[in-house]
């Protein structure tokens, strides 16, 4: 009988061993690693339906094997997410969406695989990215960051930093850029070691110049609502799209963009006599004027702008 009862104990020991699981291998998914509830919720969703056993818990492994996590709302819909603690188990992570919650701070320090990252549309008013050196995109559009520094990424090829608190945006060291978006409140901007740049939308800033000399790839250039006297796009022969509205241009010369085909400059003050003279090249076609370049008055200042086209 002593003997029975032994090997019942023996084999409970053993079934409680084979049960239990280290530290490592147990459920993360707690208050105290993620304290957000909502942020919590949607990752027990995808241990539920995606990641790791399907069975609602995480370990720490199978975090450390997540490459992609996508937890963004929607610009009409947007998410309830207030923080992002616990994101530092996801080390392999390459691609994180947490646009459109409602984060005030993100820390992705050890998050060091990421090559895109997108928190736009949030309450963001610092973001540190010096850790995450081989991003290649970086969306942090429409927050309240005063500073960004993407001295260290310099594998990024797009840059949309519009609509937050920047009065200086540095990106000389960024020289992959092809893609930059930076409507702000700078008042100078250098993209003159940018020449890899395809699309430049800088409009919305109080920029009284702006040099794209060396810009020869662009195809788009937005620079409206700026406080450009004068805008030089000669060497800009690929431009296709060029918007130029609401500045202090007095002429605009595109006589050598014949690949354009769409030209914005209303709202332009001309020579302050009621002329805004625009000019074309040689073999424009006036038979088939493309959008935007209709001869039409603009009103500015109870002033009516004539523009006129000269070849």
């Amino acid at each position: 009988m002593k003997r029975l009862i032994t090997l019942v104990f023996a084999l409970a020991a053993a079934v409680a061993v084979a049960g239990a699981q280290t530290p490592s291998e147990g459920d993360i998914l707690t208050v105290a690693n993620f304290p957000d509830a909502n942020f919590r919720n949607a990752l027990k969703k995808l241990a539920t339906n995606e990641w790791g056993n399907r069975d609602g818990r995480l370990t720490a492994a199978e975090a450390a094997a997540v490459t992609e996590l996508n937890i963004g709302g929607g610009l009409f819909h947007p998410g309830e997410i207030t923080s992002l603690e616990g994101i530092g188990y996801f080390t392999a992570l390459t691609v994180l969406d947490c646009v459109a919650n409602q984060l005030t701070s993100l820390d992705v320090s050890r998050n060091t695989a990421l090559t895109i990252l997108d928190c736009g549309l949030n309450e963001l008013t610092a973001l540190d990215v010096s850790k995450n050196i081989r991003l290649t995109s970086l969306a942090c559009y429409n927050n309240d960051i005063t500073s960004l520094d993407v001295s260290k990424n310099t594998a990024l090829t797009r840059l949309d930093c519009r609509a937050n608190e920047l009065t200086v945006l540095d990106v000389s060291k960024n020289i992959r850029l092809t893609s930059l978006t930076c409507y702000n409140n700078l008042i100078s901007l250098d993209v003159s070691k940018n020449t890899a740049l395809t699309l430049l939308s800088c409009g919305g800033n109080p920029l009284t110049s702006l040099d794209v000399s060396r810009n020869t790839a662009l195809t788009i250039l937005n620079c409206e609502a700026n406080r450009l006297t004068a805008l030089d796009v000669s060497r800009n022969t690929a431009l296709t799209e060029l918007n130029c509205a609401r500045n202090l241009l007095t002429v605009l010369d595109v006589s050598g963009n014949t690949a354009l085909t769409k030209l914005l400059c209303r709202f332009n003050p001309g020579d302050g006599a009621g002329k805004f003279n625009v000019k074309v090249w040689a073999a424009f076609n006036l038979s088939a004027i493309p959008e935007g370049f209709s001869k039409e008055q603009w009103a500015l200042n109870r002033q009516f702008i004539d523009v006129e086209y000269h070849k």
